[in-house]
């Protein structure tokens, strides 16, 4: 894959150069109420896409919509939940999705 040379290089689907448009709202330059909903968001990718749904972002509209502060009190939850487990029940979870890895 070619290394990127600056802002205006080509996207990695191979579409060519950003539209304009799209330049003004990496930016944050577009102004609107929705932009900003939307660059909150924990999963908002800088391309305009969702990363927790895997499409284009849905915007005020969306059910997943988190703040990043709301996103890190709910990792946190989650680590919290599993250092409460049983011993026997962390190791297996560590093994099955982390790697043998605890890492909370």
């Amino acid at each position: 894959m070619e290394k990127p040379r600056g802002f205006f290089h080509a996207s990695a689907q191979g579409s060519g150069l950003y539209p304009f448009t799209a330049v003004l709202f990496f930016c944050g330059k577009g102004g609107e109420e929705t932009d900003r909903f939307m660059m909150n968001c924990f999963a908002f990718c800088m391309n305009g896409y969702c990363g927790a749904l895997g499409g284009k972002c849905r915007g005020e509209n969306c059910g997943f919509h988190k703040t990043h502060e709301e996103q890190a009190q709910s990792l946190e939850k989650v680590r919290e939940r599993l250092r409460s487990l049983p011993e026997y029940q962390q190791e297996a979870i560590a093994y099955r999705y982390y790697h043998n890895v605890r890492k909370w």
